[in-house]
């Protein structure tokens, strides 16, 4: 039936909460809520109780469903008719109301639904829009349902809206991401700043706090915000902490860790409020539901959100925290860039990038337009190969002779000694063979087939090594790499002169630069084998 409810709705949300479920028995494995055979619903990044049921509302960017946390019964619903642009990113529920506002990412607005489990379908209601809003991450809704609060990330804003749309104000607040309404003040995260901000209703800035790092007080990536009475919870999905604020935004409790057992998350992009101890989290890239009891320090309940699961779901696991509590790998990364001989040294992981102390980047992405990944992992194997990865990304690099091979795995693995462990165990010798076979391919291109054959070892060779593509456009990024791919293009047919003096150009332009692409350097590296032979 239709979710409605009347205007004394809001007293008795609070009675109608379920209690905080037994925990799992060890051993237990975690629970199901999606069905082998149905397309899959992964990397949950949003979500919302559903009262007076006991169903919880779960978006992931593509799709919205409803997960019945008594039953398990799981299923997508249907986007409301007349909406073309569907990119759910964020949900709130108004008590007062009964409809739930889903923040629509590249809709560039906010709509208000009303949500029917038994027809599994959603209709909507009003939509908030403004020609200033243009990406909407975070959205709240006031405990009357008079106001709603929009985090606006692209926009670089937090704007005010009265429910029936009209727009009150707008603050800037730079990569505006997670928002909540803290009584009669609105909280807001900044991802650039690394802070929680507090605004009044009239749009004044009452406080801010917060800064980037592991401690007290401090956050890398702080996604998203919810409220119980005085109190803010913050879920940073780059720490894997859950930090409950008082009004003066000053910590005072934290839980949580990223890392591989079941207790630790990986990449917990929302968390907010259940029952007055514990708060449902949306675990993004293991693809779950947890509940956590923030007195026990431990999650309480697991919903796999992904047919099949994953090993690390079964039993429990040490309490939350015991995880990481910093950046855990390798001080320094040595490569060895002939091709690119003046970014030859060591470099330090972090987030997205490779640093040297001189303050030259190579910036890292797994794969043309995919996912940045911050916590980076690194070793050095038996063969000299250094493997570079990160938890949150499916692709892992293997850097051999100034070329960076990627090789695709599950998302959610682990470097753990002489392996990556996850879904499957993968030793790191095997992945040196991977890249051995890929290399030798490499090497026995000809310079007339140079476009196809690149792309084949560098970027398809995550997916489809054997499926030649001229795609090795996206690896050139920069102004001096953009240029580079002009001269080889303008060049027909590609000779070894024109190849070297391209090269050279390349190496003149980029040598000042304070950041390169490491798809790019490796591309660089390849092309210099292919104009040495």
């Amino acid at each position: 039936m239709a979710v409605a409810l009347g205007v004394g709705a809001a007293a008795w949300l609070h009675l109608a909460r379920p209690a905080p479920p037994a925990p799992l028995a060890v051993g237990a494995p975690a629970l199901a809520a999606w069905a082998e055979g149905e397309p899959p619903f992964a990397q949950p990044v949003g979500a919302c109780a559903l009262p007076p049921t006991s169903s919880v509302l779960v978006c992931n960017y593509s799709d919205l469903a409803a997960v019945d946390l008594d039953t398990l019964a799981a299923f997508r619903l249907t986007p409301p008719p007349g909406v073309t642009t569907w990119n759910p990113t964020a949900l709130a529920f108004d008590a007062v109301s009964g409809l739930v506002f889903v923040a629509n990412y590249k809709g560039q607005d906010v709509l208000a639904l009303r949500v029917d489990l038994a027809s599994r379908s959603t209709l909507l209601e009003r939509r908030l829009s403004h020609p200033a809003l243009r990406s909407p991450e975070g959205v709240a809704v006031s405990a009357d349902g008079a106001l709603v609060a929009v985090a606006d990330f692209d926009g670089r804003a937090l704007l005010l809206f009265r429910a029936d749309g009209e727009l009150l104000w707008r603050r800037e607040t730079r990569e505006a991401h997670g928002v909540a309404f803290l009584g009669d003040r609105v909280a807001v995260t900044s991802l650039a700043f690394r802070q929680v901000l507090l605004f009044d209703l009239a749009g004044e800035l009452v406080r801010a706090r917060g800064e980037l790092g592991w401690g007290r007080d401090q956050y890398l990536w702080p996604t998203s915000l919810s409220a119980r009475g005085e109190e803010l919870l913050v879920s940073d999905a780059h720490t894997g902490r859950l930090s409950v604020l008082g009004p003066d935004l000053a910590q005072r409790r934290a839980v949580g860790a990223n890392g591989r057992a079941p207790g630790h998350f990986n990449f917990p992009y929302h968390a907010g409020w259940w029952t007055d101890d514990t708060v449902l989290v949306a675990d993004t890239f293991r693809s779950r539901l947890a509940l956590v009891d923030l007195t026990r320090r431990t999650i309480v309940r697991r919903i796999a959100l992904r047919p099949g699961g994953r090993p690390d779901d079964l039993g429990d696991g040490p309490p939350l925290g015991a995880g990481w509590s910093g950046y855990q790998g390798p001080d320094a990364v040595r490569l060895e860039l002939p091709a690119c001989a003046w970014l030859t040294g060591d470099w330090r992981p972090g987030y997205a990038r490779l640093t040297r102390r001189d303050g030259v980047e190579l910036r890292l992405v797994p794969a043309p337009g995919g996912n940045h990944a911050y916590f980076l992992q690194a070793a050095r194997t038996a063969t000299g190969d250094v493997v570079l990865g990160s938890p949150q990304c499916s692709v892992w690099w293997v850097l051999r002779g100034g070329v960076a091979f990627p090789v695709e795995l599950d998302q959610d693995h682990w470097l753990e000694g002489d392996a990556l462990v996850g879904r499957e165990r993968v030793r790191l010798d095997a992945l040196v063979a991977r890249v051995t076979e890929r290399e030798a391919r490499l090497a026995a291109a000809d310079l007339a087939g140079w476009a196809p054959a690149l792309a084949s070892a560098l970027l398809l060779g995550v997916r489809d090594p054997d499926r030649p593509s001229d795609d090795l456009a996206a690896c050139f990024t920069s102004d001096p790499g953009q240029r580079l791919w002009q001269d080889l293009t303008a060049a027909a047919p590609l000779t070894a002169a024109a190849l070297a003096d391209a090269l050279e150009r390349y190496r003149g332009a980029a040598r000042g630069a304070e950041a390169l692409p490491l798809w790019e350097v490796s591309a660089v590296g390849a092309l210099a084998r292919l104009s040495a032979r």
